[in-house]
């Protein structure tokens, strides 16, 4: 990859994952502390991938997009809108799982398109209106 198609890719990926973390977070009562914690990790994996997208590093390339699909399995939505974020989150999971799919092919290409596509289905639930 050139450094100019390089420095593109890290600046809008930057942009979008800034983006989302500017967004409003979704509080589901009882359960808003575990959801806050969920949503870290997924923060915390997008950031290790576009720092190994960055560098051209699989390793936290994998290790970004595994964790990304750990916290697919345990997020239990609950209260209002409900059904509305699960089925948005099953649209992230079903992105996470197409990234994985990529990075385990080592294709580079595909993997940053998957990440970006990953990070906007994150505008999903943050475009949502936040519940109290």
């Amino acid at each position: 990859m050139s450094a100019l198609n390089l420095r593109t890719f890290a600046i809008v990926s930057a942009f979008c994952l800034g983006s989302v973390l500017l967004l409003p977070t979704v509080a589901l009562g009882e359960q808003e502390t575990d959801l806050k914690g969920q949503m870290q990790k997924r923060i915390d994996s997008m950031g290790l991938l576009l720092a190994g997208l960055a560098v051209d590093n699989w390793s936290k390339i994998e290790k970004g997009a595994q964790g990304l699909i750990e916290t697919c399995e345990s997020i239990d939505w609950s209260g209002p809108g409900k059904d509305l974020f699960k089925k948005r989150d099953e649209a992230f999971c079903s992105a996470a799982q197409a990234l994985l799919k990529y990075v385990q092919k080592k294709d580079l290409a595909d993997t940053q398109r998957a990440f970006i596509q990953t990070t906007i289905t994150c505008w999903g639930c943050h475009d949502l209106p936040v519940t109290k």
